[in-house]
């Protein structure tokens, strides 16, 4: 651990390795820039939920090793950099209610590299957010899988911008990037708008949005049978959250990030 121009640096080998989340608040204090450097073939797991100075986070990756990265606030800009072979889960989960927000979220992955990125901010009241995403694919046989999801409501308003990089030369990538927003007011307002700056023909790479209120049948399947329109609503999103996680988080890791939903939901 150190310190470089007012950033903390936090250095994580594998000495480190746990599959319990460990809260890195009591190494950053009050510092308001973060940089997480993971080893090679190290794997961890590290949440920053209670870390409240903190508005950038840079997070790089080294070669072979895995992070997952738990956050429920929005940072000002958010800098991933995935090296050859590693995996990384970033997943931030907030509820923003009356001020406005805006991040900047940058994914740079080398070689045979994967990142998924899900990002669920639930906005209240008058609430504005502005999601700004890059995917920028550096080398070949890469993966990244970004889902943003948002539940608005009353006079809130959410808006994701996104751009995805693949250069000439690089080859064979996999790339999704989709955005989903329920709406659970007449006022609310949101919009996703996509670029694409892609030169390598064989890149497989999907996208995709949604916008509107909830689906009124399986809001309707569950008035029927006993449940308020309001903890319906949040039944759908809480499902719809999670079942865009692939099977290889642990089932810890996968209960934590439920309790973070549920929190975010509740009244």
């Amino acid at each position: 651990m150190q310190d470089i121009n007012d950033k903390r640096v936090l250095n994580f080998s594998a000495k480190n390795q746990s599959d319990t989340i460990e809260d890195i608040e009591q190494h950053v204090q009050n510092q308001c820039s973060l940089k997480i450097n993971i080893d090679q073939n190290c794997e961890c797991y590290l949440s920053d939920k209670h870390c409240r100075s903190l508005k950038n986070i840079e997070i790089v990756v080294g070669c072979n090793a895995k992070l997952i990265f738990l956050t429920n606030r929005i940072y000002d800009k958010v800098d991933i950099t995935c090296m050859n072979g590693s995996t990384v889960y970033y997943i931030q989960i907030a509820r923003l209610d009356m001020s406005s927000y805006a991040q900047s979220v940058f994914v740079h992955t080398q070689e045979n590299a994967r990142a998924v990125v899900r990002i669920f901010p639930f906005l209240d009241n008058d609430a504005r957010c502005i999601v700004n995403t890059l995917q920028e694919h550096i080398a070949s046989h890469c993966t990244s899988d970004l889902y943003v999801q948002s539940l608005i409501s009353k006079n809130a308003q959410f808006d994701h911008k996104a751009m995805i990089i693949v250069p000439q030369g690089v080859h064979k990538n996999s790339i999704a990037q989709k955005t989903v927003v329920f709406m659970a007011g007449d006022q609310c307002r949101a919009s996703a708008v996509p670029s694409f700056n892609i030169a390598s023909k064989d890149t497989c790479c999907e996208h995709g949005a949604a916008i509107g209120i909830c689906d009124e049948l399986e809001k309707w399947y569950l008035n029927a049978r006993g449940l308020d329109p309001k903890i319906a609503l949040r039944v759908i999103t809480k499902a719809r959250c999670l079942s865009s996680f692939a099977q290889d988080l642990n089932k810890n890791v996968y209960n934590e990030i439920a309790l973070m939903i549920d929190t975010c939901l509740a009244d």
